[in-house]
């Protein structure tokens, strides 16, 4: 099951992310009878107030102190962890599936307009095998790892998600930088910019007034399949190298 999941686009955390390509997490409480968030009719309005909370939501404040217990558990966590807990294979599959979604759902288009997926199918591949190698490597360290060679891996993880930043940023959206997990105009079911460029060619790709669309499509492509290839790169990079 995919466990990744595009951050709000209105989120407090959206530069860290989108912008800079560190990693977030975000944590809430949510009624369990609601079904989106926000989860009150009153959020955001002048009406959330001290008094709201002590009077109906959480009067003795147990779910305040509860999520404050889970915030504090984490932070230690992360604090005392010798390796980072970034998953690259979880991030693996996701792109993977944006691949699949992609290739399924307009496969014969690239096809017909005489573009070729291979290198993208090929970048998806090798990011998926560096994640899985990355992580065997991982799970081969002891407890007494070296600080050095935990570092790093540490390095590797965070620089991961940094590969996926586009300095240029994307489309339309140039204070949106990453390539995977911003969301799309159009979708947020494939590579973002790539799949924008995707949905604006519309249903007939041979239109000849469409040729600047297509060459903003193949740009696209060519971008994402960069970056994908970049950040495969960064977690296949051996340790003997490093030294």
């Amino acid at each position: 099951m995919n466990l990744i999941d595009l951050p709000a686009s209105a989120s407090d955390y959206v530069p860290f992310v989108r912008r800079i390509g560190v990693p977030i997490l975000d944590l809430a409480l949510v009624h369990r009878y609601t079904y989106t968030y926000p989860n009150f009719p009153l959020y955001h309005t002048a009406y959330e107030t001290f008094h709201l909370q002590k009077s109906f939501i959480d009067p003795d404040f147990q779910f305040h102190r509860l999520m404050s217990q889970l915030w504090g558990n984490v932070a230690l966590s992360l604090a005392e962890s010798w390796i980072l807990p970034i998953d690259p294979s979880e991030y693996a599959d996701t792109v993977q599936e944006m691949y699949n979604w992609l290739e399924n759902g307009y496969g014969d288009k690239f096809e017909g307009s005489a573009i070729s997926l291979d290198a993208l199918e090929s970048a998806v591949a090798n990011f998926s095998q560096a994640a899985m190698v990355f992580e065997e490597e991982l799970s081969s360290l002891g407890n007494e790892t070296d600080p050095l060679v935990a570092r790093m891996y540490n390095d590797q993880l965070m620089q991961m998600e940094r590969a996926f930043i586009d300095p240029l940023g994307i489309p339309y959206r140039k204070f949106y930088r990453h390539t995977i997990l911003s969301s799309g105009l159009y979708t947020t079911d494939t590579f973002p910019a790539l799949g924008d460029a995707v949905r604006r060619m519309g249903s007939d790709w041979t239109d000849p007034g469409k040729a600047d669309k297509l060459e903003e499509l193949k740009e696209q492509l060519s971008i994402i399949t960069f970056f994908i290839q970049s950040a495969a790169n960064t977690l296949a990079k051996p340790a003997s190298t490093v030294f």
